[in-house]
Parts: C-alpha cells; sequence; structure tokens
C-alpha cells in the first residue's frame, strides 16, 4: 500500500544569511556601524575644515591682527586638536607668536563635571616677542587695547559673571624648545634677550577654588645660564609656593639699563641665585610675597667708567646667604654677607670732587617716596676679605697717593 506522504502547498523557504543581517536597516546594529562612520568622517575630514577658518576669523576680528595658519588635523576618538605653524602678527607685520605645533586634548568629563577640562595641553618649537616701544607702551598693552575696543564688555556684564575666572583644568600643560625673544630701546640703545629654549611641564594648573597644581620649570638663558622653577600654583585666589634657582647668568643684558642711569662703560660678572618664594593675593586682591633662604653669589666682577674712565671696581666673590624679605611688611633681614678681594680705585679730581660722586643720582631722579613704607634693612655679619684701596687726590699738585692693601673689615648688627 503505497505511502500517503504530505507534500508542501507553499513556496519553499530559504533559510536567512546571516553575513547579511547587518545590512538589515532595522537592525541595531546598522545604524550604530552608520552613526560611527558619519561620526569618524565628519571628525577626521569636516571638523577641520570647519575649525581653521574660525580660529582665523575669530582671532582676526578680536584684535584686528593678521593670523595664519599651516594645517589642522582633529581626531574624533581622542577630542584632539592639533594645529601646524599658527602665525600672529601686529599690526605693523612683526610676528609676535609662531608656534610649530599645538595640540589641545579637551575630555569628555568636561560635559559633568562643571568645567572646561583638557587633558592636554601641548606648545612645541613657539618663539614669542615681547618688545617694550616706550616706558608707558609695549607691543601687549597695544594688542590689549585693541581687544578691548574691538570686542567692548556689555553693561553690566562683568557684574553677572562676578569677574571671575571661568572653570578650567588642565591636567598637563608642556612648553618644549620655546622661546621667548624680549626686546627694549632704553634711551638711544637697542636690548635683544633671548630666553630658551624653554622646557616646561604644569600638572594640574586650574581655576577651581582651593586646588593647586605643581609645576616644574626649566629655562635655558642666551648666555648659557640656567633657570629652574619648582612648585605649586592655585589660581583662584592665587597662590603660589615653591623654589626658584638661577645658575651662572651674565650682567650683560642690564647694561644698557645701567648706563642710561649711571656713567658705566661695562659691568661683567656671573650671577647665580636661588631661594624659596610664597607670593598670594587675599580676597580683596591684595599682593604679598616672601623669599626665604635666599642664596646668592656675584662672581668675577669688574666694573668700568666713570670720567675719566678706568675699572674702578672689582671682586673675587660678593656672597649673601640666609636672607629674608617680606612684602608688604618692606623687610629685609640677611645673616651673612661677605666680599671676597674687593679692588676700589678712588680719587679727587682736579675739582677736589670724590670721582665716585658721578654715580650719585642727579636730583630730578629722586622720587618722592613720602607716602611708602619705608624698608627695614638688617645685616646680621658683613665680612671684607683681603681688600685693596687705591686712592688719589688729584686736586694737588704733585698727587698724592695712597694704597690700602690686605684690608680685613668685619661689622656685626648692622
Amino acid at each position: 500500500m503505497p505511502e500517503n506522504t504530505q507534500r508542501p502547498t507553499g513556496p519553499a523557504t530559504k533559510p536567512s544569511d546571516p553575513r547579511r543581517n547587518w545590512l538589515n536597516l532595522r537592525q541595531k546594529r546598522f545604524w550604530a556601524i552608520f552613526a560611527l562612520l558619519i561620526y569618524s568622517l565628519a571628525g577626521f575630514f569636516l571638523v577641520p575644515v570647519l575649525v581653521k577658518p574660525f580660529i582665523v576669523n575669530s582671532i582676526q576680528d578680536a584684535t584686528g591682527r593678521d593670523v595664519t595658519i599651516g594645517e589642522v588635523r582633529f581626531n574624533p576618538y581622542v577630542l584632539g586638536l592639533q594645529v601646524d605653524d599658527f602665525e600672529f602678527r601686529d599690526t605693523d607685520g612683526e610676528r609676535l607668536i609662531s608656534v610649530d605645533e599645538l595640540f589641545v586634548n579637551v575630555q569628555a568629563s568636561s560635559l559633568y563635571r562643571r568645567a572646561l577640562i583638557f587633558g592636554e595641553i601641548r606648545l612645541d618649537g613657539a618663539d614669542v616677542l615681547y618688545e617694550r616701544i616706550s616706558p608707558a607702551e609695549d607691543r601687549l598693552s597695544r594688542l590689549l587695547a585693541d581687544v578691548e575696543r574691538l570686542s567692548p564688555a556689555e553693561p553690566g556684564e562683568n557684574a553677572k559673571d562676578g569677574g571671575g575666572l571661568p572653570r578650567l583644568l588642565v591636567e598637563t600643560l608642556s612648553l618644549n624648545e620655546c622661546k621667548v625673544l624680549f626686546r627694549d630701546h632704553p634711551e638711544s640703545e637697542n636690548v635683544e634677550i633671548q630666553v630658551g629654549p624653554i622646557t616646561a611641564t604644569v600638572h594640574e594648573l586650574n581655576t577651581l577654588h582651593g586646588v593647586d597644581g605643581d609645576q616644574h620649570v626649566r629655562i635655558s638663558l642666551e648666555d648659557g645660564a640656567l633657570l629652574t622653577w619648582q612648585g605649586n600654583v592655585q589660581l583662584q585666589p592665587f597662590h603660589s609656593a615653591g623654589s626658584v634657582t638661577l645658575e651662572g647668568a651674565s650682567l650683560d643684558p642690564v647694561i644698557p639699563y645701567l648706563q642710561s642711569m649711571y656713567p658705566i662703560e661695562s659691568v661683567k660678572a656671573t650671577l647665580s641665585v636661588n631661594s624659596e618664594y610664597v607670593v598670594k593675593t587675599d580676597e580683596s586682591g591684595a599682593l604679598s610675597f616672601s623669599l626665604s633662604n635666599l642664596q646668592s653669589r656675584l662672581v668675577d666682577a669688574a666694573v668700568s667708567g666713570l670720567t675719566p674712565a678706568s675699572e674702578f671696581l672689582a671682586f673675587a666673590e660678593l656672597a649673601v646667604s640666609g636672607g629674608e624679605l617680606r612684602y608688604p611688611e618692606n623687610t629685609l633681614e640677611i645673616k651673612t654677607i661677605r666680599l671676597v678681594d674687593p679692588f676700589i680705585d678712588a680719587w679727587l679730581g682736579e675739582d677736589g670732587q670724590p670721582g665716585m660722586m658721578q654715580m650719585m643720582p642727579g636730583d630730578e631722579t629722586t622720587a618722592d617716596a613720602g607716602s611708602a613704607t619705608p624698608w627695614a634693612v638688617s645685616v646680621a655679619d658683613f665680612e671684607i676679605e683681603n681688600g685693596r684701596v687705591a686712592f688719589e687726590d688729584r686736586s694737588k699738585q704733585p698727587t698724592l697717593a695712597l694704597d690700602i692693601e690686605k684690608l680685613s673689615l668685619q661689622l656685626n648688627d648692622i
């Protein structure tokens, strides 16, 4: 007897292909992949196109100065923005700032921490110009005046925001191979001082109330000197404490300033200083600072000048140890001042006046300090070792000469 088999009456159903499920518009996975693709394309390609003209136009509108940018890159996965070959020029075309590479990394935690959080801000190869045009004006003051003119604050704006700093946190701020050119024009002289390369790392720089940030700064000066700074910074209210050290600095940069005040031809010496410090402001904004454990050495010094010109002052070493300075108390306390192998060339001129009187400022340079708090200065020990004084009275004929050698002197409780 034949079997009674039942055949399917409908169309045959093929099994689904799992490889094509992700193409199904109804699948959440498709939309997730599509959103990720759009986010990536927009981040890598669209954001740089929009950001570059935004940065240029914003700075130019706010300052009235030209800005050029090379290439802009953005990584949407780490929220990192990189700007190459940035240049900012003054109204006369002088380059104020140039940066080889600027990298900024914004943290997503900014959304819920109610503050702008930067994981890293890095400046590579930055060159900065600071130029003083006159005693009352410099390029920075002109820039700030133009910013205020072009972007005036709305009435009541400062009162609305309380005049405080925006909530800001920079986890790591680093400067690599940066330089600062200081240019000045005292009297008829032109002074240029190159500072750098500067390598600096600052951690936890922020404007959050009561939060400190640690820092380590290392700056190489043009003459081979080294400036290091370690400490912490709190911006609101401002408070900074730490230590600063300057090693092997030449006094050449200050010569034009000394020549504008005194009849000096040259100054040779090498300076080293280290001290602990505290700088802070109170709730009213009043500034106070103090230096403690101040140690300084000025070695191989020689000063020439006066009329007639000669090397009238020299010494092997001037050492200061145990200094304590406080402001606004206006006190300076020094434990020891030690002067080694000093030489003084002193004379009375043909008019009978001491040659050193040429170093005294005229009456027109005397400031009225009647309203200022006088400084209280004390020195526990002052010592001169192996001093020499050469004295001439040129008002007499023949000239009277007197030399004093191997002079030792010690004074206490000055």
